[in-house]
């Protein structure tokens, strides 16, 4: 690596947070390269990644209230909630449990 940087959970969180605003392709590519380079995802790289695939507000994060939650995904293009379904699955196999 040109900088040095070893690639590791940390990089692919802080990459995933910048890249809250990218191209559905954008963020898909990150995670990709991150399984390729078989960093294991963590739940704080789960959850960052889901508010940044449903560029929800990433202050806030994803709302607990199931009805606010439903509100929030009523309003997310289809290709967003496909990837987000597919990353859940990834990280349930993974062990990976999401904060509450």
């Amino acid at each position: 690596p040109r900088l040095g940087l070893e690639p590791n959970i940390v990089l692919f969180t802080c990459l995933v947070r910048a890249y809250h605003t990218a191209s559905l392709d954008e963020l898909i590519l990150v995670y990709r390269e991150m399984k390729d380079l078989q960093v294991a995802p963590n739940h704080v790289f789960a959850e960052t990644y889901i508010v940044s695939l449903l560029q929800t507000d990433a202050k806030i994060g994803l709302p607990r209230d199931l009805d606010d939650l439903c509100d929030v995904l009523r309003d997310k293009p289809i290709e967003r909630l496909q990837a987000a379904r597919e990353a859940l699955r990834d990280f349930k196999a993974d062990g990976l449990k999401l904060t509450g």
